[in-house]
């Protein structure tokens, strides 16, 4: 008879516990779901000498519009490189490091961020160099360029299926 008390204790112990962690981990996949964005920006030429375009940053696999940013005259596209400065300790002394971020200047009849600013020179640099072409050629009628972050799209994905595969265990877990 103690026997099924023990039993039954520790069963409950497992419900809450996976019942938390497919909390724990539906909550994480909202958060990345909601929180990290893709960006859109279309151009398209109107005539020789004007260009206009439209920047759209949206989250949850582009489902929630967020803003739209309409970019007209666009006269050019540049790498704008900016110093991220963090203050370390060797345990006797403090230092300022300094380390190079890249970000991609739209400048039109105002200035704007592509899509914030990153470490990775090489891609940011790839996107100034599509424009630029787009722009002295002028024979090019339009480009679009979409800047997605697939790990965070895989981090949410993976966050909910466990969760879901968690709440499938809850469900079942009588038969284990």
């Amino acid at each position: 008879m103690m026997k099924n008390i023990h039993s039954f204790s520790y069963c409950r112990g497992k419900t809450k516990l996976l019942l938390l962690l497919a909390g724990f981990f539906f909550l994480l996949g909202i958060s990345f779901l909601c929180t990290f964005e893709s960006v859109e920006l279309a151009c398209k030429r109107v005539n020789v000498n004007q260009i206009n375009c439209s920047l759209t940053r949206s989250a949850a696999f582009r489902f929630l519009r967020g803003q739209e940013i309409h970019l007209n005259f666009l006269r050019e596209v540049k790498l704008d490189k900016r110093f991220k400065e963090t203050v370390e300790s060797d345990g006797d002394h403090a230092y300022v490091n300094k380390t190079p971020i890249y970000g991609v200047l739209l400048i039109s009849n105002k200035t704007t961020v592509l899509n914030g600013y990153a470490y990775n020179r090489e891609k940011q640099q790839n996107t100034v160099n599509q424009f630029n072409t787009f722009l002295n050629d002028s024979n090019a009628e339009n480009v679009v360029v979409q800047e997605k972050n697939y790990l965070l799209n895989m981090l949410t994905l993976s966050s909910l299926g466990l969760s879901f595969i968690l709440l499938f265990l809850l469900r079942f877990s009588h038969h284990f």
